[in-house]
């Protein structure tokens, strides 16, 4: 969690902020892709999906339900490890080559200061960071030897029709974090374990399009693994400053550090350390 292990689980990593939405955000693309492209983010792409809407109406037996077209866009660095995501309600930093907290918190505070200084936001929503570990055994090992909790019970379904792909458990925990002149507030820490019998990927909420993973984590047939993906988020209103920002985002990580070492086993953590 640290980027100091030698054999780190961590195939992805990202950390937003959110803000209120900007509907003429797509204007001041341009200027932000320019200032993204001479800081090395070269690659570019406009991403566009459909998202479904439910509004009160005055009738309040019927909610007025409609789809919204959504679109981001993707600013890729050259070396296809690292982008920014960028929306009309936030911005994320995502990675496939973790060097650790300290550095990767800088680029996401980097490419905010970009919008603020083109778009003028000054107002945040949340502040969230989220990771995913790939549990590979070892040879000769299990993968209940790297968890600290046993696997959750499967579905079976006795047929040759239906052959088991994954099993998923989510856990989800109140946390607090001491933020500067504002008190304590109250954050969501959301853990899931999924043991697959696949190739390693992503969730379907997470576009990673364009980005190459690490070698030790690209299998071209089915493998058995455990993905743990960490989740930890503040969501409150507050005004932008980057040392504050700063602070809320190494507060989210240790306790997610604090939850990393009791998901895993004493086994686990010796092999990768």
């Amino acid at each position: 969690m640290n980027g100091i292990m030698s054999n780190p689980p961590i195939y992805f990593t990202l950390a937003y902020i959110g803000f209120d939405e900007v509907r003429a955000l797509a204007k001041y693309v341009p200027d932000i892709q320019e200032e993204f492209r001479k800081a090395g983010y070269t690659k570019y792409a406009e991403q566009k999906s459909d998202r479904l809407v439910i509004e009160s109406s005055d009738d309040e037996t019927r909610p007025d339900i409609s789809v919204r077209e959504e679109i981001s866009w993707a600013f890729g660095h050259s070396d296809s490890q690292s982008n920014y995501l960028l929306s009309e309600s936030g911005l994320a930093f995502q990675t496939t080559c973790y060097l650790g907290h300290i550095d990767f918190f800088e680029r996401l505070l980097q490419g905010f200061s970009v919008l603020r200084r083109i778009v003028g936001i000054e107002t945040t929503t949340q502040v969230s960071i989220r990771y995913f570990d790939a549990v590979i055994p070892s040879p000769g090992k299990d993968r209940s030897d790297y968890m600290a909790s046993k696997e959750p019970s499967e579905i079976r379904l006795d047929s040759d029709k239906f052959r088991h792909r994954a099993t998923n458990s989510y856990s989800v925990f109140n946390t607090t974090i001491d933020v500067p002149d504002e008190g304590t507030m109250g954050c969501t820490l959301m853990i899931g374990t999924s043991w697959f019998n696949s190739r390693i990927g992503l969730p379907p909420d997470i576009s990673a399009e364009g980005l190459k993973f690490e070698e030790r984590f690209v299998h071209e047939d089915p493998i058995k693994h455990v993905v743990v993906d960490f989740q930890h988020r503040l969501e409150v209103e507050m005004s932008f400053d980057e040392a504050l920002i700063n602070n809320v985002l190494l507060q989210l990580h240790g306790a997610m550090k604090t939850a990393f070492s009791e998901i895993f086993s004493d086994i686990a953590l010796k092999e990768w350390q």
